[in-house]
């Protein structure tokens, strides 16, 4: 019976360099005559595919609906940055001790 290989045996995982790009929708393929979206991601062994498929799956089809979930979280953290700038000078009080 084949075992698989032990932590020690196996390769380490091929890490990415920090200047590619996040994963991103590159191109369509042709299946069965349907366009198809082709989404490219790296994914190191142990991870849960399942979970990162749904995942884009589910941004691809939000992107189709018009909503951006990146943009809409980036403009959201801004939006909060810019409430705790203007808060931040009249909230400092300094404690006596």
């Amino acid at each position: 019976m084949a075992r698989a290989p032990s932590r020690a045996t196996r390769p380490a995982p091929k890490r990415l360099p920090r200047s590619e790009p996040a994963p991103r929708l590159v191109d369509a393929i042709e299946i069965l005559g349907a366009r198809v979206p082709l989404v490219t991601m790296p994914v190191a062994p142990g991870r849960n595919l399942a979970m990162l498929v749904e995942v884009a799956a589910r941004n691809h089809l939000l992107r189709t609906r018009g909503r951006h979930a990146a943009q809409l979280l980036a403009e959201r953290l801004e939006r909060r940055l810019e409430q705790l700038a203007d808060r931040a000078p009249d909230d400092q009080e300094v404690e006596e001790l």
